[in-house]
């Protein structure tokens, strides 16, 4: 009997440890970013708009994402999204598209492909306007 209750606290321990042991691993496989200098991002801003902007530099962690007007701030995975190249759009496609007058990515929807640009209707109204297709995500 007591065999059995020693068996068990060693499994029980060991499972434990090895429980802590893969946690660990999903943490860090999950918060590692894969960013690196010079990639375009949106980048969540503290007043909750998500912006244009470039990567300076990575930690396994963070990066530190540079604005427009030359600020710089770290940011976490959650506050980060890569501008994609290669996507394919076409016409009625929903995004997530940079407004060009302030920088800030909002909802809108392609109306018409000119080359490179896009025009798009924003879902907020307001006049369509010509975005890169490279400054936009799919929804």
């Amino acid at each position: 009997m007591k065999v059995r209750i020693t068996n068990y606290l060693f499994y029980s321990r060991f499972l434990t440890g090895a429980m802590i042991c893969l946690v660990a691993l999903l943490f860090l496989a999950c918060s590692r970013i894969n960013l690196n200098p010079g990639d375009a991002v949106a980048a969540k801003w503290t007043d909750g708009k998500w912006y244009i902007a470039k990567i300076n530099k990575c930690t396994r962690s963070a990066c530190v994402a540079e604005f427009h007007d030359g600020s710089t701030r770290e940011l976490g995975a959650d506050s980060l999204k890569k501008i994609p190249g290669g996507v394919s759009f076409a016409v009625g496609t929903k995004v997530w598209a940079l407004w060009p007058t302030d920088n800030a990515f909002y909802d809108g929807v392609i109306k018409k492909i000119e080359g490179d640009n896009a025009v798009v209707a924003w879902d907020q109204g307001g006049t369509p306007s010509t975005v890169p297709l490279n400054r936009m995500f799919k929804k």
